[in-house]
């Protein structure tokens, strides 16, 4: 439990001031003259009010202060086991089963000493002390253990919660794979038919057919790969794998490369996934984006029908993307397109782990290079 809500717990102030009002009340019928007795009393009031901010140090200055109250003298003004009664509580709500059980032990120790040291007076009986620690400690740990239950009801809820949500997602990823992707390859592919053709005199309305099938394509593929990816975050509690990478990567390459082919696009695709290679969940994902944008970019692009080439490597220090496709006669820019879903966005976040992503062109070839290092192999 952070300072925060130790300071800000109505509870526990209340129980505070239920025990100050206690010992003000016994001070008020057994006042004392005696200065040892006056500020030990005003001791233990403070220890009192200090027990749910830091209960381990108040512990241990409450044992002190009940050992010299008790030998000193005997004409006490106000008992000292308040404090003690108090602060083992407040342990026991807001540590843990170890630390109640060494404080209660302490604490019986102590009380039984100061007995055979002949220290007990005013009628202090030892077992109904003993029996008191072991209450306070009981009844804090009793409300830990009620909070944690409701803490842990709560995340399983929001735990079932989420792996509904996360089982509606990926059913409507695979009603959009079926319904959408074929018919928009279907209807690019025909259009690309027609201006390969040329029957007619002005192609520019099946180009912009093929344009706006193609985007819709691409982007009904960054839909579903977004969906699948929050699935997977959502059901998995292990730690990224090196066969989760490779086989997100081959399932990409499959999925993607397929839907290059439907549109007349053709690949050389070299990979090299033998060696393991330790990246974390985000880094995933990124290789898978970066893998989604260059096949997305060949649609947009590249001539239609050209042939590309992509290999991916994976070393001990990281993975390696290299693609290389033509230029279409109207694309001469040099500069990453800016935006954040694209190549421009991607270099951000490659960067930011320490790797690098360059898209330029060399003559008449469009050529992109990235790096991305392996988990502890950042460069500064």
């Amino acid at each position: 439990m952070n300072i925060v809500k130790r300071i800000h717990h109505p509870v526990q102030w209340a129980i505070v001031l239920g025990v100050e009002l206690v010992c003000i009340a016994e001070w008020c019928a057994r006042p004392s003259a005696q200065w040892p007795a006056i500020v030990l009393s005003a001791a233990q009031c403070v220890l009192i009010a200090l027990a749910p901010i830091r209960p381990r140090v108040v512990f241990v200055i409450a044992l002190v202060c009940d050992a010299s109250m008790t030998m000193l003298y005997t004409d006490t003004a106000a008992t000292p086991i308040y404090a003690l009664v108090t602060v083992i509580g407040f342990l026991a709500y807001q540590t843990n089963n170890a630390t109640t059980f060494a404080a209660l032990c302490a604490a019986s120790i102590a009380q039984l000493l100061e007995t055979a040291a002949g220290g007990a007076s005013g009628g202090r009986a030892l077992v109904a002390f003993l029996v008191t620690f072991v209450f306070a400690a009981l009844l804090g740990s009793a409300l830990r253990w009620r909070e944690q239950f409701v803490a842990n009801q709560h995340a399983a809820q929001v735990a079932s919660i989420r792996l509904r949500d996360s089982e509606k997602a990926i059913r409507a990823a695979n009603e959009i794979h079926s319904a959408v992707t074929n018919q928009m390859s279907s209807i690019a592919r025909i259009a690309q038919r027609q201006i390969r053709l040329g029957l007619d005199g002005d192609q520019q309305p099946w180009a912009m057919i093929n344009d706006a099938a193609t985007e819709a394509l691409s982007n009904t593929h960054r839909a579903i790969e977004y969906l699948r990816q929050v699935d997977g975050d959502t059901t998995s509690e292990k730690d990224p794998s090196y066969e989760d990478l490779v086989k997100g990567i081959t399932r990409m390459l499959e999925e993607d490369g397929g839907n290059l082919r439907a549109l007349g696009f053709s690949g050389s695709v070299t990979t090299q996934t033998d060696t393991p290679v330790k990246l974390s969940a985000d880094k995933q994902h990124l290789i898978l984006t970066l893998l989604h944008e260059i096949h997305t970019n060949i649609v947009r692009h590249a001539p239609h029908g050209c042939h590309y080439e992509l290999s991916v490597l994976l070393t001990r220090q990281g993975v390696e993307v290299t693609q290389i496709n033509p230029l279409a006669a109207h694309e001469s820019a040099t500069d990453l397109p800016v935006g954040r879903y694209g190549l421009h966005g991607l270099q951000q976040d490659f960067s930011a782990y320490g790797g690098t992503l360059s898209a330029e062109c060399e003559g008449d070839m469009w050529v992109v290079f990235a790096f991305l290092p392996a988990d502890g192999e950042e460069i500064s």
